[in-house]
């Protein structure tokens, strides 16, 4: 996989609702500071994901998936640890409207997320 250049200002999530799930657009988010822009490569679909509206009870709605493995595309100002095109995973927070295209998260340090060449 390679890195999409330029970064779209768009992209598609899975948006689960206690009714359904539709795919929906959504604005690719710019890395904050602190934060890094992950292009992911592969999403998981957990049990626990499409099941988290029904433990949250009433119109809880959210972006599905939450473990995912990408590319770093954007660094936000105060990174160090990440570069462009470093290959990552990640394991963010539940309903938190991360994106399965393209999702920005705090970059972690000290947290190894990196993936191995050769991986």
């Amino acid at each position: 996989m390679s890195l999409q250049n330029p970064i779209p200002s768009t992209q598609f999530a899975v948006f689960r609702t206690p009714a359904a799930a539709q795919l929906h657009p959504l604005p690719v988010p710019a890395p904050g500071p602190g934060e890094v822009l992950v292009q992911n490569v592969a999403v998981a679909s957990n049990p626990k994901d499409w099941k988290y509206p029904e433990w949250q009870g009433g119109d809880y709605s959210y972006v599905e998936g939450n473990d995912v493995a990408g590319l770093i595309a954007a660094v936000g100002p105060g990174v160090t640890e990440y570069k462009r095109g470093a290959r990552v995973a990640a394991l963010t927070r539940m309903g938190t409207g991360f994106n399965p295209e393209h999702m920005a998260t705090k970059e972690n340090k000290g947290d190894d997320r990196r993936i191995p060449s050769g991986t």
